[in-house]
Protein backbone atom coordinates (compact mmCIF):
# COMPACT_ATOMS: atom_id res chain seq x y z
CA UNK A 1 0.00 0.00 0.00
CA UNK A 2 2.83 2.40 0.82
CA UNK A 3 4.49 1.58 -2.49
CA UNK A 4 1.24 2.40 -4.32
CA UNK A 5 0.93 5.73 -2.48
CA UNK A 6 4.56 6.59 -3.24
CA UNK A 7 4.01 5.77 -6.91
CA UNK A 8 0.86 7.94 -7.02
CA UNK A 9 2.75 10.87 -5.47
CA UNK A 10 5.64 10.41 -7.90
CA UNK A 11 3.30 10.36 -10.91
CA UNK A 12 1.42 13.43 -9.66
CA UNK A 13 4.66 15.37 -9.11
CA UNK A 14 6.25 14.38 -12.41
CA UNK A 15 3.45 15.41 -14.73
CA UNK A 16 4.06 17.49 -17.82
CA UNK A 17 5.59 20.92 -17.31
CA UNK A 18 3.42 23.99 -17.46
CA UNK A 19 3.27 25.44 -20.96
CA UNK A 20 5.44 28.49 -21.57
CA UNK A 21 3.14 31.49 -21.97
CA UNK A 22 5.51 34.46 -21.68
CA UNK A 23 8.06 36.06 -19.38
CA UNK A 24 8.64 39.10 -17.22
CA UNK A 25 4.99 39.84 -16.63
CA UNK A 26 4.13 39.69 -20.34
CA UNK A 27 2.06 36.90 -21.85
CA UNK A 28 2.38 36.00 -25.52
CA UNK A 29 -0.07 38.19 -27.44
CA UNK A 30 0.02 41.08 -24.94
CA UNK A 31 0.28 44.56 -26.47
CA UNK A 32 3.59 46.41 -26.36
CA UNK A 33 3.84 48.38 -23.10
CA UNK A 34 4.25 52.14 -23.44
CA UNK A 35 7.40 52.00 -21.28
CA UNK A 36 9.15 49.63 -23.70
CA UNK A 37 12.29 51.43 -24.97
CA UNK A 38 12.98 50.68 -28.64
CA UNK A 39 16.09 48.70 -29.57
CA UNK A 40 17.52 49.46 -33.00
CA UNK A 41 17.82 46.15 -34.87
CA UNK A 42 18.16 46.04 -38.67
CA UNK A 43 15.02 44.43 -40.09
CA UNK A 44 14.01 43.21 -43.54
CA UNK A 45 12.13 45.94 -45.40
CA UNK A 46 8.91 43.89 -45.57
CA UNK A 47 8.82 43.59 -41.77
CA UNK A 48 10.05 47.02 -40.69
CA UNK A 49 6.56 48.36 -39.98
CA UNK A 50 5.22 45.27 -38.18
CA UNK A 51 8.21 44.07 -36.13
CA UNK A 52 9.77 45.89 -33.17
CA UNK A 53 12.17 45.05 -30.37
CA UNK A 54 12.46 46.85 -27.04
CA UNK A 55 13.63 46.64 -23.45
CA UNK A 56 11.71 47.11 -20.23
CA UNK A 57 13.57 48.46 -17.23
CA UNK A 58 13.63 45.98 -14.35
CA UNK A 59 11.90 43.10 -16.17
CA UNK A 60 14.75 40.57 -16.14
CA UNK A 61 13.45 38.30 -13.43
CA UNK A 62 13.87 34.55 -13.42
CA UNK A 63 12.93 31.55 -15.50
CA UNK A 64 12.89 28.14 -13.79
CA UNK A 65 15.09 29.61 -11.07
CA UNK A 66 17.73 31.00 -13.45
CA UNK A 67 18.39 34.74 -13.10
CA UNK A 68 17.88 36.57 -16.40
CA UNK A 69 19.33 39.93 -17.39
CA UNK A 70 19.11 42.40 -20.27
CA UNK A 71 15.94 40.97 -21.83
CA UNK A 72 14.99 42.16 -25.31
CA UNK A 73 11.29 41.74 -26.08
CA UNK A 74 9.97 41.25 -29.62
CA UNK A 75 6.57 42.40 -30.88
CA UNK A 76 4.96 41.45 -34.16
CA UNK A 77 2.00 43.59 -35.24
CA UNK A 78 2.15 45.18 -31.79
CA UNK A 79 1.86 41.88 -29.90
CA UNK A 80 4.49 40.19 -27.72
CA UNK A 81 5.89 37.02 -29.30
CA UNK A 82 9.54 36.58 -28.23
CA UNK A 83 12.12 37.48 -25.61
CA UNK A 84 15.87 36.94 -25.45
CA UNK A 85 17.72 37.33 -22.15
CA UNK A 86 21.20 36.69 -20.82
CA UNK A 87 22.12 34.19 -18.14
CA UNK A 88 24.79 34.81 -15.52
CA UNK A 89 27.05 31.83 -16.24
CA UNK A 90 27.61 28.53 -18.00
CA UNK A 91 26.66 26.82 -14.73
CA UNK A 92 23.30 28.61 -14.76
CA UNK A 93 22.81 27.49 -18.37
CA UNK A 94 23.62 23.86 -17.48
CA UNK A 95 21.18 23.92 -14.55
CA UNK A 96 18.51 25.45 -16.80
CA UNK A 97 19.20 22.79 -19.45
CA UNK A 98 18.66 20.04 -16.87
CA UNK A 99 15.42 21.65 -15.65
CA UNK A 100 14.10 22.16 -19.18
CA UNK A 101 14.89 18.56 -20.10
CA UNK A 102 13.21 17.31 -16.94
CA UNK A 103 10.10 19.38 -17.68
CA UNK A 104 9.87 19.25 -21.46
CA UNK A 105 11.84 16.19 -22.49
CA UNK A 106 15.04 15.86 -24.49
CA UNK A 107 15.92 18.91 -26.61
CA UNK A 108 16.91 19.17 -30.24
CA UNK A 109 20.56 20.29 -30.08
CA UNK A 110 23.27 21.35 -32.49
CA UNK A 111 26.80 21.91 -31.28
CA UNK A 112 29.81 23.42 -33.00
CA UNK A 113 33.16 24.28 -31.44
CA UNK A 114 31.90 27.84 -30.91
CA UNK A 115 28.24 27.40 -29.99
CA UNK A 116 25.76 24.93 -28.52
CA UNK A 117 22.08 25.60 -29.30
CA UNK A 118 19.27 23.49 -27.81
CA UNK A 119 15.55 23.80 -28.48
CA UNK A 120 12.63 22.45 -26.45
CA UNK A 121 9.00 22.47 -27.61
CA UNK A 122 6.86 23.73 -24.72
CA UNK A 123 3.22 23.93 -25.67
CA UNK A 124 2.93 26.65 -28.33
CA UNK A 125 6.35 28.02 -27.39
CA UNK A 126 9.91 27.24 -28.33
CA UNK A 127 12.53 27.53 -25.62
CA UNK A 128 16.04 27.98 -26.98
CA UNK A 129 19.21 27.91 -24.92
CA UNK A 130 22.30 29.30 -26.66
CA UNK A 131 25.65 28.58 -25.00
CA UNK A 132 28.61 30.10 -26.84
CA UNK A 133 32.15 28.91 -26.16
CA UNK A 134 33.07 32.53 -25.41
CA UNK A 135 30.56 34.89 -23.86
CA UNK A 136 27.43 34.63 -21.79
CA UNK A 137 24.65 32.11 -22.50
CA UNK A 138 21.22 33.37 -23.64
CA UNK A 139 17.69 32.10 -23.29
CA UNK A 140 15.13 32.73 -26.04
CA UNK A 141 11.40 32.12 -25.65
CA UNK A 142 9.13 32.54 -28.65
CA UNK A 143 5.50 31.90 -29.50
CA UNK A 144 5.76 29.39 -32.36
CA UNK A 145 2.48 30.25 -34.20
CA UNK A 146 3.37 33.96 -34.27
CA UNK A 147 6.95 33.23 -35.33
CA UNK A 148 5.56 31.13 -38.21
CA UNK A 149 3.30 34.01 -39.32
CA UNK A 150 6.28 36.35 -39.12
CA UNK A 151 8.43 34.04 -41.24
CA UNK A 152 5.67 33.76 -43.85
CA UNK A 153 5.25 37.56 -43.96
CA UNK A 154 8.82 38.29 -45.01
CA UNK A 155 9.54 39.45 -48.54
CA UNK A 156 11.63 36.83 -50.41
CA UNK A 157 13.67 39.67 -52.00
CA UNK A 158 14.69 40.82 -48.51
CA UNK A 159 15.76 37.28 -47.58
CA UNK A 160 17.97 36.73 -50.62
CA UNK A 161 21.54 36.48 -49.40
CA UNK A 162 20.69 37.28 -45.78
CA UNK A 163 18.96 35.63 -42.90
CA UNK A 164 15.91 36.78 -40.99
CA UNK A 165 15.79 36.66 -37.19
CA UNK A 166 15.89 33.02 -36.10
CA UNK A 167 16.21 31.50 -39.58
CA UNK A 168 19.67 29.95 -39.13
CA UNK A 169 18.69 28.67 -35.72
CA UNK A 170 15.44 27.20 -37.06
CA UNK A 171 17.23 25.49 -39.95
CA UNK A 172 19.89 24.08 -37.65
CA UNK A 173 17.36 22.77 -35.16
CA UNK A 174 14.69 21.42 -37.49
CA UNK A 175 13.76 17.94 -36.24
Amino acid sequence: MLAGLALAVLVACSGPAEPVTGLGGLAFGDPRPAACAAVDIPLPHALAESLAYCTLQGRGGQYLGAALHDPVYGFYQGRFFTVSAGLDSREAAEALRRDLTRGHGPPYCRETPGLAVCLWRAGEADVVLETPADGPPRLVLRHRPTAARLAAAGDPADRAGRETPGSAEDAALAP
